[in-house]
């Protein structure tokens, strides 16, 4: 299956940018179709319960993979500006706000009478 998407690339690639264009624009609209239906029907068919932080064993085996998560973005980050320079300190910002926000809403929790 690989082989054929690979060999399907390089056919395409034959014919020039222009033509590369054009089916990557009717990529996009599948893309974006694709997400929309996800979307919709992540909404439709979820279940409420899933979303809720405050029930044992969301987080099973700690926070620790939620970081790990968060910190897979930063070469996409780093991709999209090409200077680590300037995203270094931003990204610093937005993971310490990130982990402040969090330990602190935890913290919180702690001494809320949720149901």
């Amino acid at each position: 299956m690989v082989a054929i998407g690979i060999t399907a690339f390089y056919i395409v690639n034959l014919f020039g940018s222009k033509f590369m264009a054009k089916i990557q624009n009717y990529l996009s609209v599948i893309l974006i179709a694709g997400l929309l239906l996800l979307g919709i029907f992540g909404v439709l068919n979820g279940l409420p319960d899933s979303l809720d932080i405050t029930q044992e064993g969301y987080f099973l085996g700690g926070t620790d993979g939620f970081y790990q998560a968060v910190m897979v973005l930063m070469p996409s980050v780093y991709a999209a500006s090409n200077d680590l320079s300037t995203v270094l300190p931003c990204y610093i910002v937005l993971c310490g706000y990130l982990f402040l926000s969090v330990f602190a809403g935890f913290r919180l929790l702690k001494y809320q009478d949720v149901k």
